[in-house]
């Protein structure tokens, strides 16, 4: 995997150029059903998802290891971006934590999905509510930059998720 070129959107779907970008929200979803990159630069990278040899700086080894490091303890890695064309997906952002999946043997891996709907067509994905994504994200950023949320990002939280025992 690691000496192929990884595949490129465009280069594979032409027409997805012309589809409609619908904003799908957070969800996790099969790490074998992500194709490739939506971004250009797919021959920097292989199959694997991480830079081919000659693309890897200094800088790149540093955040591979921190990732690794931050898998090793269990951290909560931000979701990766996807486009979703079709039936398979394709990175805008996250490369490197697909691949840390991938050589993690990691099933499934969270991702902010954008289907593109070509003209014509339905889209297959059902529109998520984004208020609670958008609300627990900014509070577990807040929270991963070891700052307290606010009142109002832990009201959203709240609201958010389903009520408990604890809750009456």
């Amino acid at each position: 995997m690691a000496s192929s070129p990884l595949a490129y959107l465009n280069a594979i779907h032409p027409e997805a150029r012309s589809a409609l970008p619908v904003q799908v929200g957070l969800r996790t979803i099969p790490v074998d059903e992500i194709a490739g990159t939506a971004v250009g630069g797919g021959d920097q990278r292989g199959g694997d998802f991480l830079p081919l040899k000659p693309f890897r700086s200094r800088n790149w080894h540093g955040r591979w290891q921190r990732l690794n490091r931050a898998q090793d303890d269990l951290a909560i890695l931000p979701p990766i971006e996807v486009l979703k064309f079709g039936d398979r997906f394709w990175v805008v952002d996250g490369h490197n934590r697909v691949a840390l999946a991938l050589y993690n043997g990691q099933p499934e891996i969270d991702a902010t999905i954008t289907e593109l709907v070509p003209p014509g067509s339905r889209r297959t994905e059902p529109i998520l509510e984004l208020a609670p994504t958008i609300g627990g994200s900014r509070a577990l950023r807040t929270a991963g930059q070891g700052q307290r949320p606010s009142e109002l990002l832990s009201h959203e939280d709240a609201v958010s998720r389903e009520p408990t025992d604890d809750d009456t």
